[in-house]
C-alpha cells in the first residue's frame, strides 16, 4: 500500500512484529532501507515481550514499543496517545 502510494504521506505506522509473510523485524528492515520510507514514523504494538524484539525494534528507530498483554484496560490510553500524538506533531511531507 505504501509503495502504491494508497497511503499519502504523513502517516503513522502502527506495526505488529507478528505477521504472516514477513515478521514485523524483517518489515522495519526494509523499510528503513527503503530511501522513499526510511524516516516513517513506527509504533510496535505486539503480544512479544521478547528483549531481542524490543532491542532490534529500536535499534530499527522505532517510536515506541506496546506489549498488548501488558496494556489491560490500558490499551485505550495507547490508542489516546497515538491520537494525541498523530494530532500535534510536525511530520514532514513527502516530496518523492
Amino acid at each position: 500500500m505504501l509503495e502504491s502510494g494508497v497511503i499519502e504521506a504523513p502517516y503513522i505506522i502502527l506495526l505488529d512484529i507478528q505477521m504472516h509473510k514477513m515478521n514485523g523485524i524483517e518489515f522495519l528492515q526494509a523499510i528503513r532501507d527503503n530511501k522513499k520510507f526510511h524516516d516513517s514514523v513506527i509504533f510496535v504494538l505486539t503480544s512479544l515481550e521478547a528483549d531481542e524484539d524490543i532491542v532490534a525494534s529500536y535499534e530499527k528507530h522505532i517510536a515506541g514499543y506496546f506489549v498488548k498483554d501488558k496494556t489491560g484496560k490500558e490499551f485505550l490510553d495507547i490508542v489516546n496517545l497515538l491520537e494525541g500524538f498523530w494530532r500535534v506533531v510536525h511530520l514532514p511531507e513527502k516530496t518523492s
